[in-house]
């Protein structure tokens, strides 16, 4: 699933502790073409040589492997090894094994295009809490996506008024109190702030920006090797107001916008 990195595992059968193992790549299943190695530094590829790049099985990840990155999309890719042990014992290459990149991928959806809140009123003592938006996320980005939320503009009537927006902000959101129009988010590992910031003692809420690029409300971090798929997050969303806010239909835009990192 990963689009400009694959692992490598090495299998070292016999050898001893001390042998010392590189790598060489190639986009040609002969390897007479488009040859280059696994740097020992940093795991990109290289089209020369060096003793840096020959390392212990341990340095390598052992059983676990490693990745080498830094390669092209969509792309099947050979590998093979050699061994040397000591100062005057190289192998030659061992059998190529090979596996294709995947594309970059990403995918973003909200269960609903639209919300509509209860009627404000004395039953109901003029608040909806019920109100929510589920963000669905599938992507192979190496690190990971963020999802920021901003608002066009508070809630407005026109000609008659608008609904300010909760006072608290995405960086220190709090426990509702007052009026306003506000959501909160479950992510409990959010960027922006404490990571469960909204979450700890809970729910906390916070008002919508109208500035771009919004205010982060659901995340995951890298780095990502196996693709996230359909990972969700909810929004719930909760407006109040005074018993002297004039009656009216109030409408607003909120903009999700997903940014993966690739």
């Amino acid at each position: 699933t990963n689009y400009e990195r694959l692992k490598f595992v090495i299998n070292p059968v016999n050898d001893t502790t001390d042998t010392t193992y590189a790598l060489q790549i190639s986009t040609d299943s002969t390897f007479a073409t488009n040859i280059n190695y696994v740097k020992g530094v940093d795991n990109t590829m290289g089209s020369t040589l060096t003793t840096a790049d020959f390392k212990s099985y341990t340095a390598w990840g052992s059983a676990g492997g490693n990745y080498v990155s830094g390669l092209a999309q969509g792309t099947t890719y050979h590998l093979r090894v050699k061994a040397r042990q000591g100062n005057f014992t190289e192998s030659e290459y061992g059998p190529s094994a090979s596996v294709a990149t995947s594309n970059a991928t990403l995918s973003f959806a909200i269960d609903a295009a639209s919300l509509t809140c209860n009627n404000l009123n004395a039953s109901n003592s003029y608040t909806d809490s019920n109100k929510t938006t589920i963000l669905t996320t599938s992507t192979n980005a190496y690190n990971g996506y963020l999802v920021n939320a901003r608002e066009t503009a508070a809630l407005t009537a026109l000609n008659i008024g608008t609904i300010a927006n909760y006072v608290s902000p995405n960086s220190a959101p709090t426990t509702w109190s007052g009026f306003g129009f506000g959501y909160t988010t479950d992510d409990n590992n959010l960027t922006g702030g404490t990571a469960d910031r909204f979450t700890n003692g809970g729910p906390k809420y916070a008002g919508f920006t109208t500035s771009s690029p919004g205010d982060p409300v659901a995340d995951h971090a890298g780095p990502v090797t196996t693709a996230i798929s359909n990972e969700n997050f909810t929004i719930s969303y909760k407006v109040a107001v005074s018993t002297t806010q004039a009656a009216a239909q109030y409408t607003n835009t909120v903009l999700y916008i997903v940014v993966p990192n690739y």
